[in-house]
């Protein structure tokens, strides 16, 4: 069973760079759920939770994940976690800084707890599925590891989450790129000051 999925992340982002808005067709999303649910199942066999945030080099006192053994509780979290991915990175960052501010107001004795992320459409028995899913807490670590975040990023979450609640726009979206110094509209503005400069004289 894998042990890592960074080639699903991957698939996605490259059809989002070449796609954009266009949706990706429901056989190539079935195929990557069919992939995440692999590599849940090599998760929910570990006895603990990694510490993920400790890039997996220990063992936490937890085992938040082993009720992803039952196949349709891992196909509903599988399909949530493909739609996650989907998702723009900043639509990504915003749901986790809401759900990281969510745990740590109600956390106990300073121990945070996450609801496990699901989507029950298609799956046997959805109602059931949802009872079972709906009131199952998981750990910090093991929220990072169904939405494919590091330490890095959660690191940037807590920051965010810590300052005003609200995900940066990601990369250079929004933002204007500086001109250079040939560029046509740059040599325009420059001849404007000019001129505005000797009339002021």
């Amino acid at each position: 069973l894998p042990e890592k999925s960074p080639s699903i992340r991957q698939i996605i982002n490259e059809w989002k760079r070449k796609n954009k808005d266009k949706p990706m067709p429901m056989e190539r999303v079935e195929g990557l759920v069919v992939e995440m649910d692999q590599f849940l199942l090599g998760k929910a066999l570990h006895e603990k939770c990694e510490d993920v945030e400790n890039n997996g080099r220990r063992r936490l006192k937890c085992s938040c994940l082993s009720i992803l053994r039952n196949y349709s509780n891992r196909r509903a979290v599988a399909q949530f976690c493909i739609s996650f991915l989907q998702r723009d990175h900043t639509d990504q960052n915003q749901t986790v800084i809401d759900w990281y501010r969510y745990a740590v107001a109600n956390a106990v004795n300073r121990k945070q707890s996450y609801l496990m992320p699901y989507d029950v459409s298609g799956v046997d028995d959805p109602g059931e599925v949802a009872a079972v899913l709906q009131n199952h807490k998981i750990c910090r670590s093991a929220m990072m590891t169904l939405v494919d975040f590091g330490k890095r990023r959660m690191s940037n979450i807590k920051s965010c989450a810590s300052k005003n609640g609200v995900a940066p726009q990601h990369g250079n979206k929004g933002k204007r790129k500086r001109l250079k110094d040939d560029d046509p509209r740059l040599i325009a503005i420059r001849e404007h000051f000019e001129i505005l400069i000797k009339l002021a004289e």
